[in-house]
């Protein structure tokens, strides 16, 4: 495709037929042996060769026929009860699958030139969609992390080609998000990777900006620092739409109430799509219901700074104190100067109220230091205010004799002094590196 007259055919006269340059034998060959590899030998030598090879030789719906026909043969071995050696290589298979068919994609638009008529048609990306959504969305509920990533990642790589049923697929993992399952941890935290992988679709695609800060507010209330197994995943989610959301309140909606205008046209919204209906036209309801959407984003930063408060005295892992200060980082940037200043004021109040987090042993005091450092950067001129205040609290806590014990081991009664210190050494640095 990126040569006029390729020797291939120039000189060969091999011509690309319904099954690339194979003939139909040779395809029902490779595709019986890759099923005998997976579900009985237990073992596939190059899934990214074989891929390609099938691949490149996409040219007709005959091809998508037998693909489809493989992937009904071995239903069953995509399902996260039968679990064995070959789920881990069922799911390599969907994933090489469907990376190489995007890579062909991009190919196509990059450097083809010619016989436009070989490429990939939007017809071939809505079969695919309609082959693998049902082996992706089974096979990521697999018990093995490794395995349920594969499948999970495959999202994101069908919805990049801009498949004409998009919606279908994306609908479907947003109703998972919106479906509460109180009795399967593991079947919200699933549907929390999921939705984080495709999070970007999400943000860029007009008819479900109006759900983010909804969603949003509703993974803070799963945040708990003391339940790691739903904190992390939720932590994830956040990171993958902060990073693609601007935190900015619509100035002409600011007054604008989100429970009377956007709950409902949410709710509407989820309705349909549990009706089977799929929404794919941006009008002006949903426009203004986007609008006033944004102003969830103040009690979003509010309940946040509350949760990052509730890590101090809790036992919280260490992967989670490190995924709530990327979060807070990547937050901290994208807000606009209004949305940082309210998160400043906020911030600095519950610096300053120390008594509600610090009454324990050990409290993790080092990533308010370090949140109060991505403040600073944002902002230097909150430097001298929190020089004010912190020499404050560092002479009440003298005067109190507080931290003269010589000893090796930090005393409770120490809290205050520590933290004071901690966060004055942050504050330090941040206007040195300035």
């Amino acid at each position: 495709i990126s040569n006029e007259s390729p020797n291939i055919t120039s000189k060969s006269n091999i011509e690309f037929g319904e099954f690339g340059f194979l003939n139909e034998e040779q395809v029902d060959f490779i595709l019986n042996r890759l099923r005998l590899s997976m579900v009985k030998e237990n073992s596939v030598a190059s899934f990214t060769a074989i891929m390609t090879s099938l691949i490149l030789s996409i040219n007709s719906e005959k091809m998508m026929t037998k693909i489809n026909n493989l992937l009904n043969s071995m239903a069953t071995f995509f399902h996260p009860s039968n679990t064995d050696i070959w789920s881990s290589l069922c799911a390599k298979f969907v994933s090489s699958f469907i990376r190489v068919y995007h890579e062909r994609c991009k190919l196509e638009e990059d450097v083809g030139k010619y016989r436009k008529e070989l490429y990939l048609t939007p017809d071939n990306h809505s079969k695919l969609v309609e082959m693998f959504q049902g082996p992706i969305l089974v096979g990521s509920m697999s018990k093995d992390t490794k395995s349920a990533t594969y499948y999970c990642s495959s999202l994101a790589y069908l919805l990049d080609i801009d498949p004409p049923n998009k919606f279908q697929l994306m609908d479907t993992v947003l109703l998972e998000v919106y479906t509460p399952y109180p009795h399967s941890i593991e079947r919200e935290s699933i549907a929390l990777k999921q939705f984080g992988r495709i999070a970007r679709f999400y943000c860029s695609t007009p008819i479900y900006r109006m759900h983010i800060t909804n969603v949003m507010n509703m993974i803070i209330n799963k945040i708990d620092a003391n339940d790691p197994e739903m904190c992390i995943p939720s932590l994830n989610c956040l990171l993958c739409i902060a990073a693609f959301t601007p935190i900015s309140i619509i100035e002409e909606y600011k007054d604008k109430d989100f429970y009377s205008v956007t709950q409902p046209a949410l709710a509407a919204h989820i309705q349909n799509i549990r009706q089977g209906f799929h929404e794919t036209e941006y009008n002006d309801e949903f426009k203004y219901a986007f609008g006033v959407s944004t102003t969830l984003f103040k009690p979003i930063v509010e309940a946040l700074i509350t949760k990052l408060f509730s890590f101090v005295p809790s036992k919280a892992e260490e992967n989670e104190l490190f995924k709530i200060a990327q979060l807070f980082l990547i937050m901290i940037e994208s807000m606009d100067k209004n949305m940082f200043d309210f998160f400043s004021q906020i911030f600095i109040s519950h610096l300053d109220d120390e008594s509600a987090f610090l009454n324990c042993k050990d409290p993790n005091v080092d990533i308010i230091a370090e949140i109060t450092g991505y403040m600073l950067k944002r902002d230097a001129s909150l430097y001298s205010q929190l020089i004010s205040m912190f020499a404050v609290k560092v002479d009440r806590e003298v005067e109190k004799s507080k931290g003269n014990v010589r000893s090796k081991d930090l005393q409770e009664r120490d809290n205050k002094m520590l933290f004071c210190v901690r966060v004055l050494d942050e504050v330090f640095r941040s206007e040195e590196r300035r």
